[in-house]
């Protein structure tokens, strides 16, 4: 995906519909239980990843609730200065969670996904093949998100594997 295509994306991701025929924009009710599938993430967390807790310091995360309810944001920076930002919203039309991450490098990841057992499941085709995260919200309080990559068509091999701990 082109980042010319980011704005267009984030609109429809943040719940906006065109309405057909009358050239009028309309904003879903995102009062229905699917729109909630995702505030397990909503919170303040420290961040720790293999990477980061070799230098004993947590990236930090920042996950709220944006557009009346009917989108998730997250503002994340590593104890490095890199950030990225990324929009999550149930997408009513396919009836999947989508997910836009944007970097400081300009990179943009544009994943899709449902909301499966208990964990948010979202996929995106890579250049090394297709990835998979997973967030899943530990018994803890915690949140683990695991990213994998299947690059030869049947074995999944971990990515990165992060653990949000409440601040």
């Amino acid at each position: 995906m082109s980042l010319k295509a980011a704005p267009i994306v984030f609109l429809c991701l943040a719940g906006f519909h065109a309405t057909a025929g009358t050239g009028r924009t309309l904003q879903a009710s995102c009062d229905a239980a699917v729109y909630r599938q995702f505030d397990f993430w909503i919170g303040e967390w420290d961040v720790h990843t293999q990477r980061n807790r070799a230098k004993g310091t947590p990236a930090l995360s920042r996950i709220r609730e944006v557009s009346s309810g009917c989108a998730v944001v997250e503002e994340y920076r590593n104890p490095w200065g890199q950030t990225a930002t990324s929009l999550s919203s149930f997408d009513d039309t396919s009836r999947q969670w989508r997910q836009v991450l944007v970097d400081d490098r300009g990179r943009a990841t544009l994943l899709s996904g449902h909301f499966d057992h208990g964990r948010m499941v979202m996929y995106d085709q890579a250049s090394n093949g297709t990835r998979r995260v997973t967030w899943e919200p530990l018994p803890n309080g915690n949140v683990r998100q695991h990213g994998e990559i299947l690059s030869d068509g049947t074995n999944w091999r971990t990515s990165f594997d992060a653990l949000y701990a409440p601040r």
